[in-house]
């Protein structure tokens, strides 16, 4: 990492970060679904399949109490009322039996409701034939029958709903148990991950803070190297310049002095080309004279 460049330090610190919070968000998920996936079969199994079964455990009892009643009563009108209780109570029992079938969701419950339909068609069987026997007015028998055939087909349908009732019973506490530990699982995942992220995020910011500081301090010592260097080039330019100008105000002077030269010789040269022409004219003269 020491020879990595500005942003490669940041996307290598953000993609990190971003990984564990991806695995925060997976794994949160996952755990917070199996939360809901408990609370879901509380809700659509466990909590109405309790509610249903015990309604029944009652209405099955409630039958049974006035079968008994119904072999007790003494007068036409009595055996008409607990006769109307029972159907009422059994066709009761057949729709709460038909929404628990629905909302059953696992093989076992399945197979223990299999075996409870069939004790109750066998106490029902039973049953109508007790209430064949009162109706017949044969009360000894009804009574010898209740007692050899009835009692022991009640009591296996009441077993097998006590069952029921406790196998929603342990599938409640189970999955509420399950919830419960889901949830206590996402909670400390959910904490120990950001905890993760946290340090991460400190280290990470950390390293890259103190890489760029690297970074900016040898760019700046970079920068302060080349402006001394140009300061100096500046310096040597503007020397050279001064020189330069010294130079040229020399040689302007040089110039100067060499035009003054020159005009001073053209003004000889030209005196000297006047007097040559004064002693020609002088000597064409003499010339004349002479002849």
């Amino acid at each position: 990492m020491k020879n990595w460049t500005i942003k490669k330090r940041i996307v290598a610190g953000f993609a990190t970060i971003l990984v564990l919070v991806a695995a925060l968000t997976v794994t949160s998920y996952v755990l917070l679904r199996q939360a809901k996936d408990a609370a879901h079969f509380m809700t659509v199994d466990a909590m109405p399949g309790l509610d249903a079964m015990s309604k029944i455990n009652g209405a099955v009892g409630a039958i049974q109490i006035n079968v008994l009643r119904d072999l007790m009563a003494k007068t036409p009108e009595e055996h008409k009322k607990y006769r109307e209780v029972i159907m009422a109570a059994r066709e009761n029992t057949l729709k709460l039996m038909g929404n628990y079938e629905s909302s059953i969701t696992t093989s076992e419950d399945r197979e223990l409701f299999g075996k409870l339909k069939e004790a109750r068609d066998q106490y029902v069987a039973v049953r109508n034939q007790l209430l064949d026997l009162i109706d017949a007015g044969k009360m000894d028998e009804a009574q010898q029958f209740n007692a050899a055939s009835l009692r022991p087909a009640f009591e296996k349908y009441d077993q097998l709903v006590d069952q029921e009732l406790t196998l929603n019973l342990n599938n409640g506490n189970q999955e509420t148990e399950q919830t419960v530990k889901a949830t206590d699982r996402a909670m400390s995942f959910i904490l120990g991950i950001s905890v993760i992220v946290m340090i991460f995020g400190i280290v990470i910011a950390t390293i890259i803070t103190g890489g760029l500081n690297k970074v900016l301090r040898k760019l700046a010592l970079s920068l302060d190297d080349g402006s001394n260097q140009t300061a100096s080039a500046a310096g040597q330019v503007s020397a050279a310049s001064q020189s330069l100008a010294e130079g040229a105000s020399e040689q302007a002077s040089s110039l100067e002095e060499t035009s003054a030269s020159l005009e001073e010789t053209a003004s000889m040269t030209k005196r000297n080309a006047e007097n040559a022409r004064q002693a020609n004219d002088f000597a064409k003269q003499a010339r004349e004279a002479a002849d």
